[in-house]
């Protein structure tokens, strides 16, 4: 009987761990999220604008992890609600030089935020 309570427990405390926190603002998330919450169409660049719906929807209301120092991020995955880089870092575009990826879009990485002084 003693295996089968704690067997209960285990997976019980591991399906609520997984279980996304819902949110509607920013001060329901821990220190290093933010609330993804979207109302509205889907913004996406015009290449994949035909293989999405377009109809007004919520698209979120949960709690998200910040994306940290290196890591790729993008500005229409922030237009859709999405977290970004965190506290201190900003999205910057990594410049390249050939035509062939300038016709895809730049890349860009979470970068620590230069203070001017």
């Amino acid at each position: 009987m003693l295996k089968e309570i704690c067997l209960f427990l285990v997976v019980s405390i591991s399906i609520v761990s997984s279980v996304k926190v819902q949110c509607r603002h920013d001060t329901e998330c821990g220190s290093d999220e933010c609330c993804y919450y979207h109302e509205g169409p889907i913004v996406v660049s015009k290449k994949r604008e035909s293989i999405l719906p377009f109809s007004s929807m919520i698209q979120g209301g949960w709690c998200e992890k910040y994306k940290t120092e290196g890591q790729s991020c993008s500005g229409i995955a922030k237009m859709n609600g999405h977290c970004e880089c965190g506290p201190g870092l900003t999205c910057t575009v990594v410049s390249t030089h050939t035509s062939f990826q300038k016709r895809k879009g730049l890349p860009a990485t979470c970068v620590q935020t230069q203070t001017k002084g």
